[in-house]
C-alpha cells in the first residue's frame, strides 16, 4: 500500500552536535522497553509484521530548525529531535490474513498493525552529496507505534530544550470499525452494527486515548502521555478526531483544530484548556458572511446503520464552511484553512495567546482536479506561505487506497509588497506550484510540507543557514530504472523503481523534478525504506529509507517477464502449471534474497 504525507512542521533549534550520534538518540520508546520484541523489530523489520507493505507515505515531519539565536540554541542539549531531523507521522498499515475460509472477503479479516509505525523521527542531516534527483537513505532512530498512539496525523514541536513532541489523533486515513463475528471473533465491517467498536490500533485506547487525544512525546526520554483530550463543554469528540496543531512561543500556546465542532481550542503547556474560537460565527459575521453555528445535536453513531466507514459524508465531519485542518502561528496571528473555498483565514492573537476579533481572509486557493484540504500551513524566512493539500480520505475498506491520487498540490504564495518580511501583507493573486511526484501532472502530494535548514555541497546539513529548504511528502517522488534479474532464466531487464515519502528542494525551484531535488522515500523494491509501500495509496504515513539497489531481485519485473514468456508459449494446461511451478520457485528465492541480503538504500524514505 501507498502512504499519503501528512504534513510538515518546521522549527529551527541549531544545538551544537558532534558527528556521533548521541546515546538517548539511540533511546527505545515506551512500547520498546515493555516489549522486547518491539525492540527486535526496530533492527529486522520484517518482525514488525506487514507495515512496511500495507503502511502509507503521507506523513508529516517536523523539521528540527531554529527560531531561537545560537547562542541560546547552544545550550539546548541532545534528545528525541535533534536540529534538522523530522518526526513523521502515518497511517501504521494493516496486516491482512495468512489464510481465509472461501468465500470470506479478506477485508474483513484485514486489521490494523498495532505494531506498526505511528511517529517516527527522520534523519535528514546527510544526503550523501548534493540534490540531483537522488534516492537517499535516512536513519530512523526513534519510532512511536500505533499501540502507544493510534493513528495521527498533525505533529507540533514546542520551544523547550530539547523540544518536546505533540501528536494529535485523525481520521484522515479512515474511521475502520469491528464487529463480533459469528464465532465470536472480531470482523472487520463496514456499517455500524450493534456492538460495533472502533478498530484496535486508531485510537491509542491502551494509553486513554480517543478521537480528541492530543499526545506528548517527552523531547528528553521519549515517554508518551496523554497532553489533552480535545471536548467542547464536556462534549468529547466522537470519531471526526483533530485537524492540525499549532504553537505559539510568545504565549507558550498550543493550538489544534476539532474536525467535528469546528472550532480551534488553545491548550497552556500543562494541558490545561484556555479559550477557544469559532470561526463560523465570529469569524465569518467579522467579514460580513452568514454564520453557520455548530449543531451540538447529531454525534458519530458506529452502532448505527447510517455510518458507512467508506463514505466520509457519514463521519459527522462539521459543515464545510466552519470544518477546519492546517493552522500555523505567524508575526503574532493564528493562520487556518477552512474546507469551503480552500480558504486561508488569520485571526489576531493576544500577548497571552488568547483570540482576537480580527478574523481576515487571507487567500482562496485555485480549485484543484479533486476534492482537498489544506492539511499544512508554513512560513518561510522571506514571508511567503507554503500550503500543502492532502485529499480527501476514501474510506478504502481494504485499506488500499486511502485518498485518491494525482490531485495533491504544494502552492507558494509571496506577498506582493515585496520580500520585506516586515512589510504589509498583500498576497500575490495566483499562488507559484511545485512539482511533486512524476505522473499525473506533478500533483502528488499528500499534506505534508515544512522548511528546512540548506545543506553544504557535499549534502550534509548547514546549520549555520536555517530556512530555504522545502521538504514536502507525496507519492511517486522518484521513478527511475534499475536493473532486475530473473533467478530462474538467467534473464535480466530493465524495471523502474517508484518511491513514496519525501522530497527536498531549494525554496526557489518550482515544477522542477529532474535537478535540485533529493527524495527521502520509500520503494516497491526489496528491503524498501521508512514505510515501505507496495500496494495502497494516500497512506499518510511515516518515512522509511526505500532501498533501491543498482541490481537487486525485482518480483514485479519478474511477473512481467513470466506474462511475457506465457503469452509466448501458449495457455495450454502443461505449460501454465510448469510456469506457476517456476513462479512459486522464484518467490521462494526471492524471499530468502531479501531476508539474507542487507538493504542498499539510495533513497530517503518513510517505512
Amino acid at each position: 500500500m501507498l502512504r499519503s504525507d501528512a504534513g510538515f512542521s518546521v522549527r529551527y533549534v541549531l544545538p551544537e552536535r558532534s558527528g556521533a550520534k548521541s546515546e538517548n538518540r539511540q533511546l527505545l520508546t515506551g512500547r520498546d522497553q515493555a516489549d522486547p520484541s518491539m525492540s527486535a523489530a526496530r533492527s529486522n523489520p520484517a518482525a514488525v509484521g506487514n507495515h512496511g507493505r500495507y503502511g502509507f507515505l503521507a506523513a508529516l515531519f517536523v523539521l528540527a530548525a531554529a527560531s531561537a539565536t545560537p547562542a541560546f540554541a547552544q545550550q539546548i542539549p541532545s534528545g528525541v529531535l535533534a536540529a534538522g531531523n523530522a518526526a513523521v507521522s502515518g497511517f501504521s498499515g494493516a496486516n491482512p490474513p495468512v489464510q481465509i475460509p472461501p468465500g470470506v472477503d479478506p477485508a474483513e479479516k484485514t486489521f490494523i498493525d498495532i505494531d506498526g509505525p505511528s511517529l517516527r523521527i527522520v534523519d535528514l542531516a546527510h544526503m550523501g552529496g548534493p540534490p540531483a534527483a537522488q534516492l537517499v537513505a535516512a536513519p530512523k532512530p526513534t519510532t512511536w507505534f500505533a499501540a502507544q498512539i493510534g493513528q495521527v496525523f498533525a505533529v507540533a514541536v514546542d520551544n523547550a530544550g530539547p523540544p518536546n513532541i505533540y501528536a494529535a489523533a485523525t481520521s484522515a486515513y479512515g474511521l475502520p470499525i469491528v464487529a463480533p463475528g459469528s464465532d465470536g471473533a472480531p470482523v472487520h465491517v463496514r456499517t455500524g452494527a450493534p456492538s460495533a467498536t472502533f478498530m484496535p490500533g486508531l485510537w491509542g485506547r491502551a494509553a486513554g486515548g480517543g478521537p480528541g487525544a492530543i499526545w506528548k512525546i517527552d523531547g528528553v526520554t521519549g515517554a508518551v502521555s496523554l497532553f489533552a483530550d480535545v471536548k467542547l463543554d464536556g462534549r468529547p469528540n466522537s470519531g471526526p478526531a483533530l485537524g492540525g496543531l499549532a504553537f505559539d512561543p510568545d504565549s507558550s500556546s498550543l493550538y489544534v483544530a476539532d474536525r467535528e465542532t469546528g472550532f480551534i481550542h488553545r491548550f497552556a503547556m500543562d494541558g490545561s484548556a484556555r479559550g477557544r474560537f469559532d470561526h463560523g460565527t465570529a469569524g465569518r459575521q467579522g467579514q460580513g458572511l452568514p454564520p453557520v453555528a455548530f449543531d451540538p445535536g447529531p454525534t458519530l453513531d458506529i452502532t448505527s446503520a447510517k455510518f458507512d466507514s467508506a463514505e466520509p459524508a457519514t463521519w459527522n465531519y462539521a459543515a464545510p464552511e466552519r470544518r477546519l485542518f492546517g493552522l500555523a502561528v505567524y508575526k503574532h496571528r493564528l493562520y487556518y484553512a477552512v474546507a469551503a473555498g480552500l480558504q486561508i483565514w488569520s485571526v489576531g492573537l493576544g500577548p497571552d495567546g488568547s483570540f482576537g476579533n480580527d478574523a481576515t481572509l487571507e487567500v482562496a486557493v485555485p480549485p484543484g482536479a479533486g476534492p482537498t484540504e489544506i492539511s499544512k500551513i508554513a512560513f518561510d524566512e522571506q514571508g511567503r506561505m507554503v500550503l500543502a493539500e492532502r485529499p480527501a480520505p476514501t474510506g478504502a475498506f481494504d485499506f488500499g487506497a486511502l485518498t485518491p491520487q494525482g490531485i495533491g498540490r504544494v502552492l507558494r504564495y509571496a506577498n506582493a509588497a515585496g520580500a520585506d518580511p516586515n512589510a504589509e501583507l498583500n498576497w500575490q493573486p495566483e499562488p507559484d506550484e511545485y512539482a511533486i511526484g512524476f505522473p499525473l501532472d506533478l500533483r502528488n502530494g499528500n499534506g505534508g510540507v515544512d522548511i528546512g535548514y540548506l545543506y553544504k555541497p557535499n549534502g550534509d546539513i548547514d546549520l549555520e543557514n536555517c530556512g530555504g529548504y522545502l521538504w514536502s511528502t507525496g507519492e511517486r517522488c522518484a521513478n527511475r530504472p534499475m536493473r532486475c534479474a530473473n533467478p530462474v532464466r538467467r534473464m535480466s531487464t530493465v524495471c523502474r523503481a517508484t518511491a513514496h515519502g519525501a522530497s527536498g528542494a531549494t525554496m526557489s525551484r518550482r515544477c522542477s523534478v529532474t535537478s535540485s531535488t533529493m527524495t527521502t522515500a520509500s520503494t516497491t523494491t526489496p528491503r524498501a525504506g521508512i514505510w515501505a509501500t507496495s500496494r495502497s495509496r494516500g497512506c499518510a504515513r511515516r518515512n522509511s529509507a526505500p532501498s533501491c539497489c543498482r541490481e537487486c531481485w525485482c518480483p514485479r519485473a519478474y511477473r512481467l517477464a513470466y506474462r511475457y514468456r506465457h503469452r509466448r508459449r501458449g495457455v495450454d494446461h502443461r505449460h501454465r502449471r510448469h510456469h506457476h511451478l517456476l513462479r512459486r520457485r522464484a518467490i521462494a528465492f526471492l524471499d530468502r534474497f531479501n531476508a539474507a541480503e542487507p538493504a542498499s538504500a539510495s533513497a530517503v524514505g518513510l517505512t
